[in-house]
């Protein structure tokens, strides 16, 4: 179980992040589309460079570099962000559970 501190701390970092910094959003995302992805980071590179999918697990970290795969997990970050609130939603979403703590 997290603190209410650390919790602040947490949800206040988001948020200003998300409001300050150039090139970062943050975007509340229901519990059940987290639970059909996992955790993956998609890295997309300038041309001609081709993007990856990087996965983490306890014990290795992989990179997965072949089109389909890229193509399947792209699918998944589109389906992520296609159900995730709008960056005002999600900002107000942060505000009031810091406010509820």
């Amino acid at each position: 179980m997290v603190s209410p501190t650390l919790r602040r701390r947490r949800l206040s970092r988001l948020l200003f992040e998300q409001c300050e910094k150039a090139g970062y959003t943050a975007k509340a995302v229901a519990a059940e589309a987290k639970q059909l992805t996992g955790h993956f980071v998609l890295l997309e590179f300038p041309m001609p460079d081709p993007p990856i999918v990087y996965l983490e697990a306890v014990s290795e970290e992989l990179y997965l570099e072949a089109q389909e795969q890229v193509r399947r997990y792209t699918r998944v970050f589109d389906f992520v962000q296609a159900s995730a609130l709008s960056i005002d939603e999600s900002r107000e979403l942060i505000r009031s559970r810091l406010s509820a703590l």
